[in-house]
Formats: structure tokens, sequence, C-alpha cells
């Protein structure tokens, strides 16, 4: 049950920090992002459905942190936004089966 409520608060904390990132500019909160993304990805990456493409969204977010540190900030949000999709839809999937 607290292994459950960590991994929904990381999900939750990761969108939020990954979308302040975006709108403040400020790369250390996606980085901080990319690693609470990691259970999600890893989570979804054990599905058969997924496959293995959830393990790139951690990646992905950091690539999204250093385009913000370059000042690429299109770049940054073309690569958060498929995470942000993702983890959107996969909350909304489990919050309606609850």
């Amino acid at each position: 049950m607290i292994i459950q409520g960590l991994f929904h608060l990381f999900t939750y904390l990761s969108i939020l920090l990954c979308v302040f990132a975006l709108l403040s500019k400020k790369p250390g909160f996606s980085y901080l992002a990319a690693f609470l993304a990691i259970p999600l990805s890893l989570y979804s990456a054990a599905a058969p459905a997924f496959s293995y493409w959830p393990l790139l969204f951690p990646p992905m977010i950091l690539l999204s942190g250093l385009s913000i540190k370059w000042e690429r900030l299109a770049i940054a949000v073309l690569l958060a936004l498929p995470y942000l999709v993702f983890s959107v839809f996969v909350m909304a999937l489990v919050m309606s089966l609850q």
C-alpha cells in the first residue's frame, strides 16, 4: 500500500516538475522529474502492450532539461511532450478503474 502511494506521488510530482521546468526555464526541475519518472517507465515497460519504449522517457526528459539549459525551449517541449501525454493517459486510466 505504501509503495503504491509512493508510485502515484512520484508520477504526479514528475508531471508537475516537468511542466514547471518548461514554464520557469530551469533545467534542474527537469532532471528531478526524469529521476521521478523512472518507476512509471519501468512499470510500463513490463507491460506487454507498451513493449520497451517507455524506457525512453527518463532520457528524453533529461534531454529536455539540457535543451532548456541551451535555451532551445521548442525542442525541450517536444522532448517532454510524449512523457506528459503518456503519464496523464496512464493516470487517467488508473483513476477510472478505481
